[in-house]
């Protein structure tokens, strides 16, 4: 573990960032505003990011929200809402369907390892107790039925304040750094799309790096250690061959074989 020091306007900045995404929550594949926000913000310090299909193909997209959704999350993407921008239209345009960014903070070196970022919401609705800090504190989510349970607000703002830092060189790396900015981790995720281009073996990475806010540790540190450390989910598919005596039908023998699969 390490402390951190960050200086007060830096902190201010980042404090401000996290909750602008937090009032403007969006689920997976429907990150259009967050999207174009993520790219202005890069953009301010010089960076070029890629965003949407320049990542990633339409095609590779899966457990995709109804069409309906996402088009009314493009079109509100572009409205301003309490006093927050609404989207570039010349990134939306850019991104086409597809959500997602990346930067490569130093284009003329071989990047070598990522820093990865998940960027979605969830389709959840946000606590209005008194003792929930963005209703207190009035940054509480302006999407009803949608807010950013799980922390990637923090993320977005942590790995903007890198970017930031190595972008004005304060921080120089042995080696150059790819800023991956994950849509629809909390579905099927963002991340099997954008590795299904080929584009991490085009930038030669050796290291992929994700971190996560953990509410337990004291303010200003840093935990990690060797090998697994955060839990994750999967999915298996099982195929079941049955022998099927005569008399029988496969459905009838199904329902003796079916009550003795586990159920979690």
């Amino acid at each position: 573990m390490a402390d951190i020091f960050v200086p007060e306007d830096f902190a201010a900045w980042q404090i401000h960032l996290r909750r602008m995404f937090h009032r403007r929550p969006e689920i997976g594949w429907c990150e259009y505003w967050t999207t174009s926000a993520l790219a202005s913000e890069c953009r301010k310090m010089g960076l070029a990011p890629l965003v949407g299909r320049e990542i990633m193909e339409d095609e590779g997209r899966l457990g995709l929200p109804d069409a309906g959704t996402r088009a009314d999350a493009a079109k509100a993407a572009l409205t301003e809402e309490e006093g927050i921008p609404g989207a570039d239209p010349a990134i939306l345009d850019r991104m086409g369907a597809c959500t997602g960014a990346l930067v490569d903070l130093a284009p003329d070196r071989e990047p070598g390892l990522v820093i990865r970022c998940d960027i979605d919401a969830l389709p959840v609705r946000e606590c209005g107790s008194v003792t929930h800090l963005p209703h207190a504190s009035g940054f509480d989510s302006l999407k009803d039925g949608w807010c950013h349970a799980c922390g990637h607000d923090g993320h977005m703002a942590m790995v903007l304040g890198l970017a930031r830092r190595l972008a004005a060189g304060e921080v120089r790396p042995q080696r150059n750094v790819l800023l991956i900015f994950e849509p629809a981790e909390e579905t099927t995720g963002g991340a099997a799309p954008i590795c299904a281009t080929g584009l991490l073996e085009r930038y030669h990475v050796t290291r992929v790096f994700g971190m996560h806010l953990w509410p337990e540790l004291p303010a200003g540190v840093i935990a990690s250690r060797a090998g697994a450390m955060m839990s994750r989910s999967c999915e298996l598919t099982v195929e079941i061959t049955l022998l099927v005596e005569t008399g029988f039908t496969v459905l009838a023998s199904a329902e003796h074989v079916v009550p003795f699969i586990p159920r979690y």
